[in-house]
């Protein structure tokens, strides 16, 4: 075997040995859980009320969870959701209320 040949062989010895080890670094960082295994509490399985947006998407949502009315946005933008406390919304003949 040459130089070059030997310095060729152990190029591809280092890339290999490179690779597994990048690989077993990232398998390590890994905690083996995924992104839904944090603890649920109690589902509230209330009515929505969905509102058509001009696009014909349905982008504003809302609900109550007992006297508070919950009003957020259906689509992943981010957006922050709004809170009111003692919403007449939510009372009985309110816009939110459902028997």
């Amino acid at each position: 075997m040459t130089g070059q040949e030997r310095r060729g062989y152990a190029l591809v010895v280092a890339g290999v040995v490179a690779m597994v080890l990048a690989v077993a670094l990232l398998a390590g960082c890994s905690h083996g859980g995924s992104r839904d295994d944090a603890p649920v509490g109690h589902i509230d399985e209330a009515p929505r009320d969905v509102w058509l947006n001009g696009d014909q998407f349905p982008n504003v949502m809302a609900f109550c969870i007992g006297g508070t009315a919950v009003f957020t946005n259906t689509r992943q933008s981010g957006d922050p959701m709004d809170v009111v406390a003692d919403s007449a919304e939510c009372a009985e003949g309110g816009a939110l209320w459902h028997d």
